[in-house]
C-alpha cells in the first residue's frame, strides 16, 4: 500500500516498535505526531506504551486525548473470546468494565493490566496480555490503513 499520510506512517512506525519490545523508539515516534493524524494513532500508541511501561496515569491522560478510535467497536467483541480462550474467574470479573454498555472503556482496561502486573493469578495475567496483543494488532492494521489513506 502506498503511504499517503507521512503523519500516520509515523504512527505505524510506532506501533511496530511496540511490537518489537523497543518502548523508547516508540514513544518518540509517537511523540512526534502528538494530537495529528486520521484516527490520532500516535496518540494511542502513546497511551499503549506508557501502559506496558507501566506508567498508567500517563497512560490515562493519553486515553484522555481521544473519546473513540475504529478498533473500540473490535476490542469489545475480542472480550468474550479472550475471556472464553482463558476461563478466568479474575479476567471475567472485569469484563463487564471494559465493555460497558457495549462500548470499549480502555481508561478501564488501563486499571484492568494495573490489577493483572500486582497478582500471581498467571491465568488472569495471560488473559490480559492476550486482549493487550490482539488490542496492538488491531491498532496496528487500523494505522496501516490510515497512513494509506483507506
Amino acid at each position: 500500500m502506498p503511504v499517503t499520510s507521512k503523519t500516520d506512517a509515523i504512527a505505524l512506525e510506532a506501533g511496530w516498535l511496540q511490537l518489537l519490545g523497543d518502548l523508547d523508539a516508540s514513544h518518540q515516534c509517537s511523540q512526534s505526531i502528538e494530537g495529528r493524524g486520521r484516527h490520532q494513532a500516535g496518540d494511542y500508541w502513546h497511551a499503549v506504551m506508557h501502559r506496558r511501561e507501566p506508567d498508567y496515569g500517563n497512560s490515562k491522560y493519553w486515553f484522555h486525548q481521544f473519546s473513540s478510535h475504529p478498533v473500540f467497536p473490535k476490542l469489545v467483541e475480542e472480550v468474550p473470546r479472550v475471556a472464553d480462550q482463558f476461563r478466568s474467574s479474575a479476567f471475567d470479573a472485569w469484563t463487564d468494565r471494559l465493555t460497558a454498555g457495549g462500548v470499549w472503556r480502555p481508561k478501564a482496561f488501563v486499571d484492568c493490566c494495573q490489577t493483572a502486573a500486582a497478582t500471581d493469578d498467571k491465568t488472569f495475567r495471560s488473559a490480559v496480555e492476550e486482549l493487550q496483543y490482539r488490542e496492538m494488532l488491531l491498532l496496528l492494521r487500523q494505522t496501516a490503513l490510515d497512513a494509506a489513506g483507506r
